[in-house]
């Protein structure tokens, strides 16, 4: 007799699938996005700067961070493989220790310019956006572009610039842009005001 848990991958499942049929129908990837594809198309060499955990918005949290490990969902983190695999039997404990207690462990993920490429925790995500979930606690690493006069680049930059750490350390050091890109408490309020989502 199946429990709960398998009732809800498999209606996830079919969601998925459904999903990715679409997807593919209208021409568009029915896959999550690459960060490293992404940064080698824009060929990006960022500096790597490790953040402390903290807990993040799932709607920011978008794609992976290698090929081959998002695969098994769609662009939203919905599962696409049969119920009997070994990818569907974790999401289900999963799912079960997120009834019981709770999903408690970070995932492990990269920021680039806002938004959240996962590299551990890929079913914990699915999970907890199959539950409604709205943030998730991850271990963050930073990819830092280089400064340049790209609009999003100076978009990315600018709320950084502009957050009140800048009086920090009781106003006694004006930090300069790369310093704040390295303060932890960028991360302790990621919902009100993340850098890479402001526009001019």
């Amino acid at each position: 007799m199946h429990d709960e848990s398998y009732d809800r991958y498999q209606f996830a499942l079919q969601e998925g699938q459904k999903r990715s049929r679409e997807r593919s129908t209208a021409g568009e990837d029915p896959s999550l996005p690459v960060l490293d594809t992404l940064l080698e198309a824009e060929d990006v060499q960022g500096t790597i700067v490790e953040l402390p955990v903290a807990e993040i918005p799932l709607r920011l949290v978008v794609g992976v961070k290698s090929a081959g490990r998002g695969s098994a969902f769609t662009e939203d983190f919905l599962p696409l493989l049969p119920a009997d695999s070994e990818s569907a039997l974790k999401w289900m404990n999963l799912c079960r220790a997120h009834l019981d207690s709770g999903i408690r462990d970070p995932i492990l993920c990269y920021e680039y310019l806002g938004r959240f490429y996962v590299e551990e925790g890929n079913k914990r995500v699915s999970v907890l956006k199959r539950f409604g979930a709205v943030r998730v606690r991850a271990r963050i690493r930073r990819v830092v572009p280089p400064y340049s006069e790209e609009l999003r680049i100076r978009a990315y930059y600018r709320p950084i610039v502009s957050q009140d750490g800048e009086l920090k350390n009781g106003g006694s050091h004006s930090f300069t842009r790369e310093e704040l890109l390295l303060m932890g408490w960028l991360c302790e309020n990621v919902e009100g005001y993340f850098p890479g989502i402001a526009t001019f």
